[in-house]
Order: structure tokens, then C-alpha cells, then sequence
């Protein structure tokens, strides 16, 4: 493949030129890579939305540890005191 780079007045390139032959053969391929990815895009959303749809709810005592409750829990609070007398 013969490519050319053009370049500035500062010597930055600027531009490549390549045959239109190889140019052609690149758009081919790059319609295929985009048609895979467009693939593999739907399978991810597919994949994501049947997880989606199996999440569970939690198991009764999946918690269990998570939280301590004081020992004096159920003893009457000082502030109601005067009115159980």
C-alpha cells in the first residue's frame, strides 16, 4: 500500500492519502466491524435486561448480623415513667 502524508507549513501532518482502491477495501471492513458491534451491543442489552428481570427479593435473614439492638431495648424510656405510674 503506498501512502502519502500531506503536511503544513510547519511540518504537522495534515492529511494521508492513500490509493482509492485500499480506501474502498477499508470501508468494507469497517461496514463489518460496525455490524459486529452492533451484535454484540443487542446481546449485551438482551443479557442486561434478562438480568434484570431475575433479580430476587432478599431471603428472609439475609440481614441477619447487619444489625445489634441494646440490651435494654425493651425496658420502658425514662422520659415515659410518669405516666406508667
Amino acid at each position: 500500500m503506498h501512502i502519502q502524508y500531506l503536511k503544513d507549513n510547519s511540518g504537522n501532518k495534515t492529511s494521508v492519502v492513500i490509493p482509492l482502491e485500499e480506501w474502498e477495501k477499508f470501508q468494507v471492513e469497517l461496514k463489518k466491524l460496525k455490524t459486529k458491534t452492533h451484535v454484540v451491543n443487542s446481546e449485551h442489552l438482551i443479557t442486561k435486561k434478562i438480568k434484570a428481570e431475575k433479580k430476587s427479593r432478599p431471603k428472609f435473614g439475609s440481614g441477619k448480623g447487619f444489625f445489634i439492638m441494646a440490651p435494654d431495648f425493651d425496658e420502658p424510656l425514662e422520659d415515659f415513667k410518669e405516666y406508667m405510674e
